[in-house]
């Protein structure tokens, strides 16, 4: 087994390669590079500013994600299940690396190198979901039944670790994330009922724990109190949702017209190239740009849920479980708290949110799912068929 395909079935590859994923995730980053000079040309040019700036950057990072997704398509994915514990230390050295690094924003989740931001808690996410799936894959009991509560243990602390360095930093979003993956990739390996209702028991005793020792932080607290009851707030707090919510109901059913948005232009939305930029496609696009470009993301999943069971490698298919439910937890809670579904919890948009590290890290997961696409079962039997070289070719894959 290689760690990337050998030269004479490259091609084969990317002949295999699933093209509605790829198109898929180039729609959705394209929409977010519109969107994100949409919500920053104005304010920049206003300060003085090249307009294009916070455009290019993440045109920038939206190139090296599909240079990363391409390069990951023929990386043999099964080599990721050899190298977990690597992977593992990796992630957990980088998540502590943040805790040298200077304070943003009353958070320590930055490592800056030459002036560029990192944020490793995003790379952790599909880096967990990927140790996670090393761990659970064929670890069933013999005769096929549930998870041992052995395995389930082992997998709750190898989370344990990177959990309690997010919590520290903090992030409070990203360890709701971890707690979703978590107990998806539990059920996709067969976890039991009783051993799902213990893990949501232990997650509500730690958010009670934290409410009752004063955990959360201050602008943590006020997040929720702001959802609850906006009006006792409207100028503080609970301003960014209301002028959000304002905004995408603006837009109405067929939106103002891309780059016409008053409330987007004119920046009355904070944040709105990054936790906010629903808010943008929401006024600019209205009811039905909106709901074409949710319905992208479901194509995205259903691309995702189908390479996994479409795949006979257990780590693979839970694996991708574990990717599925990262990126359609955030979309759901992204967009929830921009129609003040959901309290405040600066969860990005993947692939569409400005940020550098979630696209990548986004673009990278689905270059691997892309991996196991292009190494199903039945491709491999036509590779070997037109060639004619039977179970030789197995070894490449």
């Amino acid at each position: 087994m290689t760690l990337f395909a050998h030269d004479d079935s490259r091609r084969a590859v990317a002949l295999r390669s699933d093209p509605i994923l790829f198109v898929a995730m180039l729609l959705l980053i394209v929409v977010g590079i519109t969107m994100i000079y949409s919500a920053t040309a104005g304010p920049l040019e206003a300060e003085g500013l090249d307009p294009f700036g916070a455009m290019r950057r993440q045109a920038i990072w939206a190139g090296i994600g599909i240079i990363a997704f391409l390069l990951l398509s023929f990386l043999d994915y099964k080599e990721l299940q050899h190298f977990a514990w690597a992977i593992y230390v990796v992630t957990l050295l980088a998540l502590a690396a943040t805790f040298f690094f200077p304070e943003l924003n009353g958070a320590r989740r930055w490592i800056l190198i030459g002036g560029v931001s990192i944020q490793p808690s995003e790379f952790a996410k599909p880096a967990m979901a990927a140790v996670l799936a090393a761990s659970l894959a064929r670890r069933r009991d013999d005769d096929g039944g549930p998870l041992t509560w052995r395995t389930l243990f082992r997998a709750l602390v190898l989370l344990a670790v990177p959990a309690l360095l997010i919590v520290m930093q903090p992030d409070l979003g990203t360890m709701l994330v971890f707690i979703f993956m978590v107990a998806v990739m539990l059920w996709s390996a067969g976890a039991s009922l009783r051993q799902l209702g213990l893990l949501a028991g232990l997650a509500g005793v730690g958010a009670w724990l934290a409410v009752r020792l004063d955990l959360l932080k201050a602008y943590q607290l006020a997040r929720l109190t702001s959802f609850a009851d906006p009006e006792a707030d409207p100028l503080g707090n609970a301003y960014n949702q209301l002028q959000s919510v304002t905004a995408i109901g603006s837009g109405q059913f067929a939106g103002k017209g891309l780059f016409q948005g008053n409330l987007t232009q004119l920046s009355f939305v904070p944040e709105q190239e990054s936790d906010f930029i629903f808010t943008a496609i929401g006024e600019q696009l209205g009811f039905i740009g909106g709901a074409i470009f949710i319905a992208v993301y479901a194509v995205l999943l259903w691309r995702l849920l189908v390479i996994a069971g479409t795949s006979d490698d257990d780590f693979a298919r839970v694996m991708l479980t574990g990717v599925a439910a990262v990126i359609a937890f955030q979309v759901f809670v992204n967009i929830g708290m921009t129609v003040r579904l959901m309290p405040v919890t600066g969860l990005p948009l993947p692939l569409v949110s400005s940020g550098g590290s979630s696209l990548l890290a986004t673009a990278m997961a689905l270059g691997v799912a892309n991996s196991v696409w292009a190494r199903r079962p039945s491709t491999r039997a036509q590779a070997q068929r037109r060639s004619g070289k039977g179970m030789e070719l197995t070894g490449q894959y």
